[in-house]
């Protein structure tokens, strides 16, 4: 019994227990198939009542539990076996923390490591009076996070004195986390 999207196999799947199996699908899945592969050719199978040996199930929208009833009949059409599939929808994500943090000039202090420190006193940079331009780079740990950065990801020209860049990563669960960067420009 395989349930995709992948990441979705059944695991410890024995052809003679009939379970019930479990299976964990992240966040945001809306549907999943569930296939099966018979051992005779000329067993039936029935996933919730279709007669096929695949299904396409949608699945509701946020944390969730699907079940899941696969019949399988043999040959002689006397001997069957029913499985329990139940597909979970995990809750979603919480992580608001960044893999890395970088900027274009000067070094960051504290030096950043994962997943950072949010909030203040943050991170300050110093830079020279060449620097005409300034980019902050954040990379999200969950893929499925929203980054924004306020002013803006790279401030042109860069003017003298303090310019404080907030970096705000709001996790697919709604909480958020702030990292601030804090950048002098020499006069």
């Amino acid at each position: 019994i395989v349930v995709t999207p992948p990441g979705g196999t059944v695991s410890g799947f024995t052809p003679g227990n009939s379970g019930p199996y479990a299976v964990s699908l992240p966040f945001g899945t809306s549907n999943a198939t569930v296939s099966v592969t018979r051992s005779n050719a000329n067993a039936s199978v029935f996933i919730n009542g279709s007669q096929t040996t695949a299904l396409s199930i949608p699945l509701p929208t946020g944390p969730s539990s699907t079940p899941v009833t696969i019949l399988v009949i043999a040959q002689d059409t006397s001997t069957n076996k029913t499985y329990t599939v139940n597909i979970g929808v995990q809750n979603p994500s919480a992580n608001a923390g960044l893999s890395s943090l970088s900027v274009s000039s000067g070094i960051l202090t504290p030096a950043f490591v994962a997943p950072g420190s949010s909030g203040l006193p943050g991170y300050a940079v110093t830079v020279p009076n060449t620097v005409t331009s300034f980019t902050v780079t954040p990379a999200k740990l969950d893929p499925a996070a929203i980054v924004t950065i306020s002013p803006a990801a790279t401030v042109n020209p860069l003017p003298v004195g303090n310019t404080v860049f907030t970096v705000t990563v709001t996790a697919p669960a709604g909480n958020s986390l702030s990292y601030v960067v804090s950048v002098t420009k020499s006069p």
